[in-house]
């Protein structure tokens, strides 16, 4: 191969079978053309390029296709004023084949990258190159925005419900319908050649810049808003991309004045805020890019600002709490730049829109929309007015309760966490809704979800902040039974002492129980990541954290929960009196370990201690100190890894707190051979906390006075 001509070496790698040899070729074509800016490579790889596009036939291999691409688009790039003339007949030859490389039958990667030269051919020698393949672009988008169904060999009676369809006020929620065969099919599966054709128009729109403004006409904005409401997702998120493009250019039209201009806006902003409320994430995405395109294109008009708020400040608001990461960080991002320092005073402006945006969002069939809603409506009672927010208190509280039967575990946990915020800063409006909600609260303190349980509790502790003198004796006893219940916890090792005539202990039975069938086997499948019905709000529909799949609360998960709900109530000083003989109770839970979960338990009570301790003060916990000790080295010498590192990091506080020669006495006290486990974690926590700091916790923040003091919306949701 090195005997060849650098041109010939350079198409041979570019044209390999192996894509490693071809992105080789493509590097070292383009460091070869940077280093010489005209010269005889060029000029071979040119007419070696041309000789293969007038002999190139549909036998040809797709590599070889693929090569002639790299090859194109880097000569394409490197073409200046002075080789414009000579390469001529080149880019004549190149035109015409890329856009015969756009059909159906042509291997993907092949259109992508025919769409891609298109493109570059455009930035190199302006609009000229577009209106040459306009008519035939367009044409393949239009004619194949449709696909015929009879050979997809679905049910004939399945259908598809498009959302975007109709003009009802819920326009931009997908189908509340289950997903059936044919809408899976049509959602999901490749689209002919329609996403790269669209691909082809960005990436020319793109290269074009503001040259293409002429020519965006009513036909091709038509177009675009045709592919907006496509049923396929690939298409949607081209078209979001391709709209974004329109955007970038400046402004929307130039040849039909001002009006068509405002007409044009106003469609696309109703198609983005359709797509901000996508059910595919990626789609979401896409929209959110041409949003935040569309706020910049006119950040120095307040009026255009204005007239979208409406429409898309709810969604925007809403995305920023999205589970898909990505869309959420771009949210919070376009947040900062679009309303600055002035988000919660738009919010407030537009508080009908807001709300009534997310209360229909907690009815759709996605659950990850319902949970944002709910993290949405929370925030409100944080940072909105008091004047402003009163008049919707009751309603909103209203939508907490039809939440709490969610079949979505996160979807419960926030509503469960937003009542409470509500609550905490509204007791008077929410005081006739305290008897539908207690139950709902206790319910979800014996979830068997850990942060479900933690939730819970903030919000039983913000019960208490809003009617201290009333909520305090029922809370208490609800903490008293949580801790005596561990007593009725199960012994599962009574399902298996037949099994072994050795002494049943933990590890013994912890291994029989691990290696039992009837825990493994013959148990229903839910796949989080197919396309079976999403969890619903009710009737039947499933899932792996659906609540009709939960389990009966046990007693221990019932205690666990307790130990949160105690460590939330400590923030509260009033009551430090009256809640310190409790840290007792939760001692003696500690000792309560007949079932096989109970490191489990234990490993909670380690992680909370710090902050008991820190929030009680030395003078309410230190006389119940070493009631915790043989709890903290049991975990500390136990095979329970997550029990082991809490007891590590819980004596390394106790050791900042009360000083390391007060917590060594403490510990010989209780007992002597405590002190060399007592070295070890101490040699083996990578803690290293300064005096005062405590793990991470669920804080309660202290009621304010002045509704002025919130931060504004913006920003990293807190």
């Amino acid at each position: 191969m090195e005997d060849l001509p650098k041109s010939d070496q350079i198409w041979e790698l570019l044209t390999h079978h192996s894509k490693l040899e071809r992105d080789k070729g493509q590097a070292r074509l383009e460091e070869m053309l940077v280093s010489q800016k005209t010269g005889p490579l060029d000029r071979d790889l040119r007419a070696t390029c041309e000789s293969f596009i007038t002999a190139m036939n549909d036998e040809c291999p797709w590599e070889s296709k693929l090569g002639l691409l790299l090859a194109s688009k880097a000569l394409v790039r490197q073409t200046n004023n002075s080789s414009v003339d000579e390469s001529r007949h080149f880019v004549e030859l190149l035109t015409e084949s890329c856009v015969s490389l756009l059909a159906e039958k042509e291997e993907v990667r092949v259109r992508g990258l025919a769409a891609e030269v298109l493109g570059e051919m455009c930035h190199q020698f302006g609009p000229e190159i577009y209106l040459q393949v306009r008519e035939r672009v367009l044409e393949i988008i239009q004619s194949n925005l449709e696909r015929e169904t009879d050979r997809l060999k679905l049910d004939e009676s399945s259908h598809f419900k498009d959302a975007h369809d109709g003009s009802s006020d819920d326009e931009d929620v997908r189908s509340t319908v289950s997903s059936n065969a044919e809408e899976i099919f049509h959602d999901t599966a490749g689209w002919k050649n329609l996403e790269s054709s669209m691909n082809c128009l960005e990436y020319m729109v793109e290269g074009c810049g503001s040259g293409f403004l002429p020519y965006i006409t009513p036909d091709l904005v038509e177009l675009i808003v045709t592919s907006l409401k496509h049923t396929n997702r690939f298409v949607r998120e081209t078209g979001y991309n391709t709209l974004t493009s329109f955007l970038r250019t400046g402004k929307l039209s130039v040849m039909e004045g001002p009006v068509l201009q405002e007409k044009v806006a106003a469609q696309f902003a109703k198609h983005i805020a359709i797509g901000l409320a996508d059910n595919w994430s990626q789609v979401r995405l896409a929209a959110s890019v041409a949003c935040r395109e569309l706020f910049l294109s006119i950040s120095d008009d307040e009026a255009k600002k204005e007239a979208f708020y409406p429409i898309l400040l709810p969604r925007l608001c809403l995305n920023r709490y999205y589970m898909a990461e990505g869309v959420k960080l771009y949210n919070q991002q376009t947040w900062k730049l679009t309303v600055g320092d002035q988000g919660r005073v738009l919010v407030e402006k537009h508080i009908q829109e807001v709300i009534n945006y997310y209360v229909m969002c907690t009815l759709a069939d996605n659950h990850a929309v319902r949970e944002a809603a709910c993290l949405c409506i929370g925030e409100l009672a944080v940072k909105i007015s008091r004047p402003i927010l009163l008049p919707h208190v009751k309603s909103l509280v209203e939508v907490f309760c039809e939440c709490f039967q969610d079949h979505s575990w996160p979807v419960r946990d926030t509503a469960c966490v937003a009542s409470g915020n509500f609550i905490r800063m509204y007791p008077t409006e929410c005081q006739d809704k305290i008897s539908i909600l207690m139950p709902m609260f206790l319910g979800n303190l014996k979830d068997p979800i850990s942060s479900v349980r933690q939730g819970a509790a903030l919000s039983l502790a913000n019960v208490l902040q809003a009617y201290p003198e009333v909520m305090f004796d029922p809370i208490k006893e609800i903490l008293i039974d949580g801790f005596a219940g561990l007593s009725d916890q199960p012994e599962e090792s009574q399902r298996y002492q037949n099994l072994s005539s050795e002494n049943a202990t933990f590890g013994v039975v912890k291994k029989l129980r691990d290696n039992d069938v009837e825990l493994h086997e013959n148990q229903p499948m839910y796949s989080c990541g197919s396309l079976a019905p999403k969890m619903g709000r009710g009737g039947t529909s499933g899932g792996c954290s659906s609540a009709m799949f939960k389990k009966n609360p046990e007693p221990w998960e019932f205690a666990d929960g307790c130990v949160h709900l105690f460590t939330e109530l400590t923030s509260l000083a009033d009551f430090h009196a009256k809640l310190h003989p409790l840290v007792s109770k939760i001692s003696q839970a500690c000792y309560k370990r007949h079932y096989t979960l109970h490191l489990s338990f234990i490993e909670t009570v380690l992680k909370r201690l710090p902050d008991m301790a820190e929030r009680l003060g030395k003078r309410y916990f230190k006389p119940y100190l070493e009631d915790f000790m043989d709890p903290i080295f049991y975990a500390f010498g136990s095979e329970n890894a997550l029990a082991r590192v809490a007891a590590e990091h819980c004596l390394a506080y106790l050791s900042q707190w009360l000083g390391p020669n007060i917590l060594r006495g403490r510990v010989e006290q209780v007992d002597p051979k405590y002190l060399e486990l007592l070295e070890q974690a101490m040699m083996q926590s990578p803690m290293s906390m300064e005096m005062g700091t405590v793990p991470s916790s669920i804080s309660i923040p202290p009621k304010s006075e002045q509704h002025a003091s919130y931060q504004h919306l913006g920003g990293t949701p807190t």
